[in-house]
């Protein structure tokens, strides 16, 4: 397990589809640039969200709840939650980024 999923643990949930997100389990869930969802390969772990169980299940299209979301609502927090993920791993020292934070 790379050093960034791990990070994940004792994490809260990036994504906060509300009324799904539950933070019970969070692990970096890979982000898709597609749309939908679908992903021909996997993602850089620098490209995840720390996700919930189920919000990760809701990013990935597995199960029903995805259905009930707009689509633009979930691709908003999936690009909140994976700026935020970012955040925090920068302020672990996990990824580094050279110039002036704001």
């Amino acid at each position: 397990m790379s050093m960034i999923r791990d990070a994940a643990k004792g994490q809260t949930c990036s994504l906060r589809l509300i009324p799904y997100c539950d933070d019970a389990t969070v692990v970096l869930a890979h982000i898709s640039a597609d749309a939908m969802g679908r992903v021909a390969s996997k993602q850089m772990d620098i490209h995840g969200a720390f996700a919930c169980s189920r919000c990760h299940d809701i990013i990935d299209l597995r199960g029903d709840e995805w259905k009930r979301i707009e689509p633009h609502l979930i691709t908003l927090r999936k690009l909140a939650g994976l700026i935020e993920t970012q955040r925090i791993l920068v302020d672990m020292g996990l990824i580094e980024f050279k110039g002036e934070l704001k």
